[in-house]
Order: C-alpha cells, then sequence, then structure tokens
C-alpha cells in the first residue's frame, strides 16, 4: 500500500529538532516524521533506546549478545548492515527487513534451549 504525501509546515526550531533526531536515528526527515505521527495517533510511545539507535539495530544487540562462537562477530555485523538498511527505509528496506525476520528466527531457534538464566536461581547443593 502506498503512503499519501502530507505537507505541513514546522517552525525552524521544531524543523532543526526533527533533523537532529533523525541524523542521530539515521533516519530520513520524512520517516521519522511519520513514525512520529503513528505513535502519536497509536497512542503507544515511540521505542526508547540508548544513544539515539534504532530499535531494529539494538534488538540486533541484544540478540547477538546471547551467542557464542567463532563466527558470532561478523554474523553481528552483517545483521547490523541489515538493520541499518532497514531503518533507513524505501525499497531496499523490505528485502532487509526479510532477512532480519530469517536470521532472527535462526537465533530464537538457537536459543530456544538456552537455559543460563534459569540455573542462577537453582540452589547448588549449598557449602558447609
Amino acid at each position: 500500500m502506498a503512503g499519501t504525501p502530507v505537507s505541513i509546515r514546522l517552525d525552524p526550531a521544531t524543523h532543526q529538532r526533527l533533523t537532529e533526531a533523525a541524523v542521530v536515528a539515521q533516519r530520513s526527515v520524512s520517516g521519522l516524521a511519520a513514525d512520529l505521527i503513528r505513535g502519536g495517533l497509536s497512542g503507544a510511545p515511540p521505542p526508547r533506546v540508548a544513544d539515539g539507535e534504532h530499535p531494529l539495530v539494538a534488538h540486533v544487540l541484544a540478540m547477538f549478545a546471547r551467542l557464542e562462537g567463532l563466527d558470532v562477530d561478523s554474523q553481528r555485523e552483517a545483521a547490523l548492515v541489515l538493520a541499518k538498511i532497514a531503518a533507513a527505509g524505501g525499497a531496499p528496506a523490505v528485502g532487509a527487513v526479510k532477512e532480519l525476520r530469517s536470521i532472527f528466527f535462526e537465533v530464537e531457534r538457537l536459543t530456544d534451549h538456552d537455559d543460563f538464566g534459569d540455573q542462577l536461581s537453582e540452589p547448588t547443593g549449598g557449602i558447609a
């Protein structure tokens, strides 16, 4: 479904803040503005991430933090590139999101039986 163009006028200070926020989020001004409008209309707060990271980038970092192995660093970097492409929007984002979903599914499959966190609260047999 194609989007409907909307034109709005912003005072210079608001436009500057929007532009700065878009640069930090590595997004287009129009893409960020559209997300802010959608969030405002839905009543849901926009996702908060540290240091202006896009939520997809934050999610990739969180998912790969759960993995160990020789190739994890290169796989994480590849997923981060895809997350940044998806965050930028436009036609390339469609393929990037599809590939990211595939990666997320695989990481979830690999960590599905990860019970490390569960073991932290179990008694260890005690020390006498």
